[in-house]
């Protein structure tokens, strides 16, 4: 259901911004910064949250085509759902990683990035009743990352870009990821 609220928001913020982006000055600023939400499908059908700052560089390459490089700092798996309370599992992420895309720019910004990074994974299990002092329930990993992501971006005036997502991600060895859906929000210096 909180996924279905979100989707239902980030169209309507699409097509109002869809309207907007008719009158908006487009011109492509050297730097920007950001956030972007973003919700992805968790094992058991329920739907958790994945924050992200980002800062963006662009390079004229070609007419209105634009290098774009920037880099990400993102977490995942602090906004899950509740578990039973005799046993819980928690899994916490926190990301970094090189995003090289291009961007046409116009009235709408369409992209296309890949984006590079490292993982750094750590679980942790609670248990009720159960003494943990010599157990080795919890651990922490790093994992090299690659994602691909198309976008379309909508200039809501001269330095706000909105631009909602799909990204295809994968971690090494972790197979349950897949898609995320979020919107981008990033403001020129």
């Amino acid at each position: 259901m909180k996924m279905r609220t979100f989707m239902t928001v980030a169209t309507l913020v699409s097509v109002a911004t869809a309207i907007r982006a008719a009158h908006a000055d487009t011109a492509v600023k050297p730097i920007a910064v950001g956030v972007a939400p973003s919700a992805y499908s968790l094992e058991n059908g329920t739907w958790a949250v994945a924050p992200e700052l980002l800062g963006y560089g662009y390079l004229h390459l070609d007419g209105a085509v634009f290098a774009r490089l920037g880099a990400r700092l993102g977490s995942r798996g602090w906004f899950t759902p509740d578990m039973p309370t005799a046993l819980n599992i928690h899994e916490r992420e926190v990301s970094f990683a090189g995003d090289f895309g291009l961007v046409h720019q116009g009235n709408v910004v369409p992209s296309l990035s890949l984006q590079l990074g490292l993982a750094h994974r750590w679980f942790d299990v609670t248990a009720m009743d159960i003494d943990r002092t010599m157990s080795k329930f919890g651990r922490s990993e790093w994992l090299p990352m690659i994602s691909l992501q198309a976008g379309l971006g909508l200039p809501l005036s001269k330095r706000l870009l909105v631009e909602p997502f799909m990204r295809f991600e994968t971690l090494v060895s972790d197979t349950r990821l897949g898609l995320r859906w979020g919107i981008e929000a990033t403001l020129a210096l």
